[in-house]
């Protein structure tokens, strides 16, 4: 998963020292800003902050109201001078009227943080009309992140949103009205008080299992040869299916891609995918997934079901939970009618499931979350119609069985690495394959069948069985006419008038 880093800001040759920082700082205040990527945390790539900002229990934490008015009378600057004097790279100072204040600023700007955060010190101050936020750089200096819609100056120069600067004692930061003085420590000693004006988020028992997860897949994948990976699947390998791509790219990939051309549209998170099986609708959502960059979670709507009341809807929320935390997401579910069929009928506990999936829905174009749920059927005609409204799935893209067009393009996809006679005429292929009604996935269907009839031919077979058989052998084997001919008859000879499952219904509808 890609995650942009945040914008380290430092002086031009001298990024590491806060003494550097000021002998610099002499020379030319100009040159103040000047953006680094100083990525110094194993879980960046991984959004792991967005736990911490979205769903995490200690961000409910606060400081007793009694206790509070006391902690107000300390002059902002010492109170925050003084957590100044003990918090660590990976610790966040936050400041702002409410801890829910900070948290949803926090929401608009985690994915630009380079560090995952263990510990978090909330000051509540009535007066900052925003959210200031400190952290501390991986060489000890500290930094102002500006997680605020509105611009942030550090003296005469200036932060936009998800920007840093480093910050020494002396400099004066401004955000709209309100203005500070940055100390190195308090007039006196406020160690014994702190309680009294800050409260403690600790992250810890969050943080290890996922630092040990991850170290995991890494020490794991240091040994795969890169040779060998797969290449993934793009739109660009699914034939026959322009028009769904067309839909998918301006409806889902491009939002997802350059959020800031559709800032005053509301994004697309659900979409149905439907037409005869086949076609390549799952092939289609991994084709996204991949030209989008984020993660794809694919499982059928049956694996969601449980025998015991009240399990389901909570792996559906699990699920979506999952999602959320590992933002931008696509989640593919094949044969969503098994689990979204019209209420109303005998089955509560399946209007139970449509109901959660529909409150789920609601949830994320509420939230906002980067999370796109494609949904695949045969059967539209028995979805419930609340969920196919605008807002819940709002995009109904068809899936069609290829035309003679399509078909070409599907063989020459898969053939493109494979040994072909050149009297292989692949438009007539195309056209005989049309004609007895081909989905997509008949052809790599084909293809194998036709390949197994080449190696027969070729004694490829009888090799194999004596143990003699060679890799240079395959360099005199070409698949032939009479290869696929074979092929197409042990394929589609028992249906002379083949029709696939649920192509009746999907004409209707």
């Amino acid at each position: 998963m890609k995650v942009s880093s945040i914008s380290n800001f430092s002086y031009s040759g001298c990024k590491n020292s806060a003494a550097d920082y000021k002998a610099a700082k002499s020379v030319s205040k100009s040159e103040n800003m000047h953006s680094v990527n100083n990525s110094s945390s194993l879980l960046v790539d991984k959004n792991y902050n967005s736990v911490l900002v979205k769903s995490n229990p200690a961000f409910k934490a606060s400081v007793p109201s009694k206790v509070l008015e006391l902690g107000k009378q300390i002059p902002l600057a010492d109170r925050v001078a003084s957590l100044f004097q003990v918090f660590k790279h990976e610790e966040i100072i936050l400041v702002s009227k409410t801890l829910k204040e900070a948290q949803s600023a926090l929401k608009n700007s985690y994915k630009s943080a380079n560090q995952l955060f263990r510990r978090a010190f909330f000051i509540p101050d009535d007066n900052v009309g925003g959210t200031l936020a400190f952290i501390k750089h991986a060489q000890g200096d500290t930094e102002l992140w500006n997680v605020n819609k509105d611009m942030m100056f550090v003296n005469k120069d200036y932060l936009k949103t998800n920007e840093t600067g480093y910050i020494l004692a002396g400099d004066t930061i401004k955000l709209n009205d309100f203005i500070m003085e940055i100390k190195d420590a308090p007039k006196a000693n406020l160690s014994l008080v702190r309680h009294t004006f800050s409260t403690i988020l600790d992250f810890n028992k969050e943080v290890k299992p996922v630092i040990e997860k991850q170290n995991l897949k890494s020490i794991m994948s240091m040994a795969k040869e890169e040779t060998n990976k797969p290449q993934p699947v793009m739109f660009k390998d699914v034939g026959g299916q322009e028009k769904a791509i067309d839909i998918l790219k301006k409806g889902i990939l491009y939002p997802l891609k350059y959020p800031q051309a559709y800032n005053n549209t509301i994004a697309n998170h659900g979409a149905l995918m439907y037409g005869p099986p086949g076609t390549g609708k799952t092939r289609l959502a991994l084709a996204l997934s991949n030209e989008a960059g984020v993660n794809f979670v694919k499982l059928n709507g049956l694996e969601m079901e449980s025998k015991w009341v009240g399990e389901s809807e909570e792996n559906w929320r699990k699920l979506f939970q999952l999602a959320r935390e590992e933002q931008p997401s696509i989640i593919f579910i094949d044969e969503f009618d098994a689990v979204a069929k019209a209420r109303g009928g005998q089955d509560v506990y399946g209007d139970k499931v449509v109901n959660q999936i529909l409150t789920l829905m609601s949830d994320l174009e509420k939230e906002g979350d980067q999370v796109v749920v494609i949904a695949a059927t045969n059967r539209k005609d028995i979805i419930d119609s609340a969920i196919l409204r605008s807002g819940r799935f709002t995009l109904h893209i068809p899936v069609e069985l290829p035309d003679e067009k399509g078909l070409q393009t599907i063989l020459g996809i898969h053939m493109k690495n494979t040994a072909i006679d050149l009297d292989l005429d692949i438009a007539k292929l195309a056209k005989e394959l049309y004609q007895k009604k081909a989905t997509g996935s008949d052809v790599p269907a084909l293809l194998t069948g036709a390949q197994t009839n080449a190696y027969e031919r070729c004694g490829i077979h009888k090799k194999m069985d004596e143990g003699t058989f060679v890799p240079e052998d395959l360099d005199a084997v070409k698949i032939t006419k009479e290869d696929f001919d074979k092929a197409v008859q042990e394929l589609f000879g028992q249906q002379k008038t083949r029709k696939p499952i649920g192509y009746t219904n999907y004409n209707k509808n």
